[in-house]
């Protein structure tokens, strides 16, 4: 047909054609590299031609930018004066500081993940090129209650992770926990003797003396946007619940949630009033001890009953501006460590906090009579002499409740968590003594999905459902 086709009916043919072709690729190189931009993925090869010159210029460009973008962060990250707050890392690293983390420690990690003390409860995750990937089966994630949208969460930090930092994230694999107690008990793992045999998985919460769990910030920091809904209001509780206009009472709120205790971690037995058993048996080597209901229903009402000013119950519930109008504020861990405590931080008033024996990432910036009021080193009854030291010792009260927002000010915002992330992922970097990813060769992966295939797919779906797709990170 083409032969009798004069000079003009074949411009229109090459028109055409134009208008075919070009709109379609325009469609799919944006396409690319929107899915690039929002989650940080590999570049995809792009046809040769003018257009795609064109394209693949602005995508120079912008990957550029994101890179000068991600180096900034990092920087930030070591000018940010944050070296106290990270230096809880190397502690938690030391068992593995000779031996590193090998393929043999890994395979043997991930074989145990559907069993205890794990129970699916977490993800693996792999870095490789700054994008993070699933290494532990996703259908695991229907298998495990409402752990499934903390995992979720921690995913959708992954993300945020790898567009703040990109490729200043090292390749690195590891496996985060979303279990309620701490998951390496040194007794059950020949009290650590053996590094290649001790299961390296980043957790919230333990306890130095009997657990070797590596920990990281909890992940309800950014469920909760802790940072936007309470501590950028740090200043507003204190100018208007300034010290003098404090309520001199101890204040607290609380669940009533049992707390899971090891028999291989005596340090975290808890003996109630008078030295009374608030611990029952609950397996071969587990106890439950009811912390909060002896203290909120035996202790509490008692002391006000004599008079004490003490004001803890479980209802009626108070949001943290009411918390705020109290001099003193009471914390109790619950099933372990209780994100209640960096909450009350920032209220400008007094903490008198439980010395539980858990401990999670930040605690070693606070000290007793410098950041927090300690009790229950042995029994509740210590609260009353906290109250009594309160009343007698008002202006120092008020310094280590200033001393306490001014840490969590500076230590406790998403930029500083997310910094701890990296200086950990970069840590563990130099211990791990195999390459990363199945192109690497060094260690079979049955499972490697992007993650950001897995969120797209079902996990912000997931986070819909939970009102949780308006999580805060960097920005």
């Amino acid at each position: 047909m083409a032969e009798y086709c004069s000079g003009a009916c074949r411009a229109t043919f090459a028109l055409i054609a134009l208008l075919l072709i070009v709109p379609h690729a325009a469609k799919t190189h944006y396409a690319e590299l929107n899915h690039r931009d929002h989650y940080g993925g590999i570049s995809r090869a792009v046809p040769h031609g003018g257009f795609a010159t064109v394209v693949n210029s602005r995508f120079s460009r912008r990957s550029l930018h994101r890179d000068k973008d991600a180096k900034a962060a990092a920087q930030y990250c070591k000018d940010g004066d944050f070296t106290a707050l990270y230096e809880t890392i190397g502690q938690d690293l030391a068992p593995w500081k000779e031996t590193g983390f090998t393929v043999s420690l890994m395979d043997w990690v991930l074989s145990g993940f559907k069993q205890y003390p794990l129970r699916s409860k977490g993800v693996g995750v792999a870095f490789v090129g700054g994008t993070p990937h699933i290494i532990t089966p996703p259908a695991l994630f229907n298998t495990v209650g409402h752990h499934k949208r903390l995992i979720t969460g921690y995913l959708e930090l992954m993300i945020q992770l790898a567009k703040t930092f990109g490729d200043q994230i090292p390749d690195v694999e590891f496996v985060v926990t979303t279990g309620d107690e701490p998951s390496t008990l040194l007794h059950h793992y020949g009290n650590g003797s053996n590094p290649e045999r001790l299961p390296a998985v980043l957790r919230f919460c333990k306890s130095d003396a009997s657990h070797a769990d590596i920990l990281v910030p909890d992940v309800h920091f950014h469920m909760r946007n802790f940072t936007s809904n309470l501590l950028a209001h740090a200043d507003d509780f204190t100018a208007q619940w300034p010290w003098e206009k404090k309520k001199p009472m101890l204040f607290g709120r609380f669940s009533p949630y049992k707390r899971a205790v090891s028999m291989r971690a005596p340090e975290l037995y808890r003996s109630g009033k008078k030295g009374k058993s608030i611990c029952k048996t609950a397996g071969p080597d587990l106890w439950f001890c009811d912390v909060r209901k002896h203290f909120m229903w035996e202790w509490a009402r008692a002391a006000n009953r004599s008079g004490l000013p003490v004001d803890v119950a479980q209802q009626p519930k108070r949001d943290m501006h009411y918390h705020a109008s109290h001099k003193w504020l009471l914390h109790l861990d619950g099933q372990t460590c209780s994100s209640r405590l960096e909450q009350l931080l920032v209220l400008g008033s007094l903490v008198v906090k439980e010395e539980s024996g858990y401990r999670a990432f930040f605690h070693h910036l606070i000290k007793p009579y410098e950041h927090y009021v300690p009790f229950w080193k042995k029994l509740p009854e210590e609260a009353e002499d906290a109250i009594n030291w309160a009343k007698e010792n008002d202006a120092k009260a008020a310094e280590i409740a200033a001393a306490a927002q001014a840490v969590a000010k500076r230590y406790l915002h998403n930029k500083a968590l997310m910094c701890y992330w990296l200086t950990l992922l970069q840590e563990m970097s130099r211990l791990q003594r195999y390459r990363t990813g199945p192109d690497a060769g060094d260690r079979v992966y049955p499972t490697w999905l992007p993650v950001a295939d897995y969120m797209a797919e079902e996990g912000r779906a997931e986070l819909r459902r939970h009102h949780m797709d308006a999580m805060e990170f960097w920005s």
